[in-house]
């Protein structure tokens, strides 16, 4: 994944972090409506090795542009990276949002393809789980 500051996100450099991949469009409303939650999550998780990414989706024609905009307006400090349409096939993802969080291990620990309150309380939940690991 290429993140808006320019590095490159991969397995190698991700090993032994929990990572939150969080899949979105500028064009989609629970995808932004998760973006506060993935925010809290930043910011009460970094320090024990969560990283989360905002992974901007769908409209990779428009480059990093709408995806640096949001995050701007919105002040947010979590990652963001764009041009990730061919990774969303390589995993098979249909829509936005999804959410995938890897564990510490590299494995799926937690997996949504919608935001609802539920989600939110099973994604909390499910990060703490997994920096405790």
């Amino acid at each position: 994944m290429k993140t808006l500051s320019g590095k490159t996100l991969s397995n190698a450099t991700t090993k032994g972090k929990v990572v939150l991949l969080d899949f979105w469009a500028s064009w989609c409303g629970p995808c932004k409506a998760a973006s506060p939650t993935m925010e809290a999550l930043h910011k009460s998780h970094s320090s024990k090795g969560l990283i989360v990414v905002g992974s901007n989706g769908l409209e990779s024609k428009k480059g990093p542009s709408f995806a640096q905009a949001y995050q701007k307006k919105n002040k947010y400090s979590y990652t963001f990276s764009f041009d990730n349409d061919s990774l969303m096939d390589k995993l098979k993802i249909q829509g936005v949002p999804t959410f995938i969080l890897i564990d510490k291990k590299g494995k799926v620990a937690y997996v949504a393809t919608q935001w609802t309150d539920k989600v939110k309380a099973d994604l909390t939940k499910a990060v703490e789980t997994a920096v405790k690991g």
